[in-house]
């Protein structure tokens, strides 16, 4: 049994002498000057290891890239929202509640409450709000006849029920004063249709 050369060794070698005197060709042959290959063999008598052919294979790899393939040039783009058609006329920075379970407020998100009309007609009003900084969709609601819209005990929460896929759903949004609570309040039953 051979022994393995250690690293800082008098030889300076790291690898083997199994290593150092193992020439295996690709197909397996041996690589002796008999060989009836036919393919002469230009390198040095140490294998190539794992580490030099994949760094031959990077090399080649760069070289095959010229420079002048044009470069994909990536534009920012802005959302398709679904509010292009519509005109904010009112907005307000909050944190929305939904009622879970009949007895819990279930905390959905922060972000701003904006109140649509259409462009075209000022009708068609609904309460638009998306999360901040990932626009995750909070609240989707178009106002319809019979809406009820009121301050919650505290003043600064405002409180409507809406019917969203079948069951009404409540939600409280809360705002930053009672006098901005007021306001949306306002908004929102001015924009309610008879």
């Amino acid at each position: 049994m051979q022994k393995r050369a250690r690293a800082g060794s008098p030889s300076g070698s790291s690898r083997s002498s199994l290593e150092r005197n193992s020439t295996i060709g690709i197909f397996g042959s041996n690589g002796t000057a008999g060989d009836d290959s036919g393919v002469e063999d230009d390198r040095d008598d140490r294998p190539i290891t794992f580490g030099e052919k994949l760094r031959a294979g990077k090399d080649d790899e760069e070289d095959s890239k010229s420079d002048d393939e044009p470069r994909v040039v990536l534009t920012e783009q802005d959302p398709l929202t679904g509010e292009e058609d519509e005109e904010t006329i009112h907005q307000v920075r909050g944190k929305l509640f939904s009622l879970v379970g009949g007895n819990q407020w279930k905390e959905r998100g922060t972000g701003t409450l904006k109140l649509n009309v259409r462009r075209s007609d000022g009708s068609g009003a609904r309460l638009v709000m998306r999360k901040e900084a990932v626009y995750t969709l909070l609240l989707n609601v178009t106002l319809f006849p019979g809406m009820r819209c009121t301050l919650a005990q505290d003043p600064r929460f405002v409180r409507f029920s809406v019917i969203e896929a079948g069951p009404t759903t409540h939600y409280n949004l809360k705002l930053a004063t009672a006098k901005i609570a007021q306001d949306l309040l306002e908004e929102i039953n001015a924009n309610i249709p008879a």
